[in-house]
């Protein structure tokens, strides 16, 4: 039996059809971000297959589809904007008799959508439902649908499959937890791996990234978690194991992380070079009601701080930023840019994107506030699906695109890169006394 797992990606990985955008990209290409690293969540289901049987990954960023080979099973995944994407690979493929099953948080919230497309979804985690399916379609008789019926235990989970990835990327995933307690409405994540933190076992993280480095020399490692250091105990044990291994990684956090003094020179240390944050939005009361017990509106008075406090342990900020909250206005969208220019930082901007899955998905649906002609391939958080009541789509697309020219620019590049110089004197400081 030959299993092909296809993940459908953005051949550039910022895409976007909103003009203003496009205009802001062709002008400031060498500033711009790029993110090049497998999926990691097909590498572990491909772990998930038992060894008899003949797998090739198929990543579309590095590859290209050969319908004309032969495979007995088509496994795809992936984000709500590559869904359409997704769906005509399905097509294809069926088309020429092969079996198609689908997985992945877009699959898992619209399973029955996915299934027009598809012979088998598998909704929700799929390290305990993936091995039951393989089994049942050797033996003639898989069935429409599979659903994880309770949360994995991670530290169960197979060393992801890094041996079937030939080409050579910019980063490489690891996992070390699943969930976040902030329940944010406009993410999805939390609908399948749900609130409830977990994580793996100190050791088998390090055996994972000593594998991936057997096979790849000197891999920028990217932590994948939503929220990686919210259990402080394991994020010591974990940071503390890391030193000796000698890599360079960025990791996923909120701005709490900002606090912990002692963890971030641990951190750095350990080769943390870049923090990935999700600030939002420098207004905490558009933000109030986006989670629980509003937590995430009273970090915003400790932001600059947590910034102060990455940099000088030596490590580089990457914000992420939302533009679209129903209270946003123009100055909301400055004070992001002054932010941006003050703290010398990075970031990515988005337009609020009501992603299926979603509390926010949910309430935009009911109260009609979603653009019925866009489809599931405008969903790139660069382009407005939404109705705003103080911009239009034209407008809020243009302002995004107005942070991105001004924060990818030689100025501020320029301002980056005296903060990181600042910040390597102070370190070596400290290391010299």
């Amino acid at each position: 039996m030959k299993i092909g797992f296809i993940e459908p990606v953005y051949k550039d990985s910022l895409t976007a059809f909103n003009r203003h955008i496009k205009a802001v990209f062709k002008k400031r290409r060498k500033y711009l971000p790029v993110w090049n690293n497998p999926d990691l969540g097909i590498l572990t289901v491909a772990a998930l297959v038992p060894g008899n049987l003949q797998i090739k990954y198929i990543h579309l960023l590095m590859d290209e589809i050969d319908y004309s080979e032969r495979f007995d099973i088509i496994a795809l995944g992936g984000m709500t904007g590559r869904a359409d994407d997704i769906y005509s690979i399905a097509q294809r493929f069926k088309q020429k008799g092969n079996y198609i099953v689908m997985g992945g948080i877009h699959a898992s919230v619209l399973p029955d959508e996915a299934k027009e497309y598809v012979d088998t979804v598998i909704v929700g985690e799929a390290e305990e439902i993936f091995p039951r399916f393989i089994e049942d379609y050797s033996n003639n008789r898989p069935k429409p649908y599979y659903y994880s019926k309770r949360e994995v235990d991670i530290s169960k989970s197979p060393i992801p499959r890094f041996d079937l990835i030939e080409a050579k990327y910019q980063n490489y995933p690891i996992q070390t937890t699943r969930g976040c307690p902030h329940n944010c409405n406009f993410c999805s994540t939390t609908r399948i791996y749900g609130k409830k933190y977990r994580h793996k076992q100190v050791e088998q993280v390090i055996e994972e990234i000593k594998f991936l480095k057997s096979l790849k020399a000197n891999p920028f490692i990217i932590f994948v978690d939503d929220n990686m250091f919210v259990n402080k105990s394991f994020s010591y044990d974990l940071i503390e194991k890391l030193i000796p291994l000698d890599i360079k990684w960025q990791a996923l956090t909120d701005a709490s992380i900002g606090k912990d003094k002692e963890l971030l020179n641990l951190m750095h240390k350990a080769g943390c070079k870049e923090l990935f944050i999700g600030f939002e939005s420098m207004t905490p009361g558009n933000i109030f009601n986006i989670n629980e017990f509003h937590w995430k509106s009273r970090q915003v008075k400790n932001y600059q701080a947590a910034v102060k406090n990455i940099q000088d342990n030596g490590m580089r900020v990457f914000g992420a930023f939302i533009l679209g909250f129903d209270k946003d206005t123009k100055e909301d969208f400055r004070s992001i840019e002054d932010f941006v220019i003050k703290n010398k930082i990075l970031g990515q901007f988005a337009i609020l994107t009501p992603l299926p899955g979603t509390e926010l998905y949910d309430e935009f649906k009911k109260s009609g506030r979603i653009l019925k002609n866009k489809s599931w391939k405008y969903y790139t958080f660069l382009d407005c699906v939404i109705t705003h009541p103080n911009f239009t789509a034209d407008k809020l697309e243009k302002e995004v695109s107005e942070l991105w020219r001004v924060t990818y620019s030689q100025e501020h590049f320029a301002r980056v890169l005296s903060r990181l110089i600042e910040a390597y004197k102070k370190t070596h400081q400290k290391i010299d006394q």
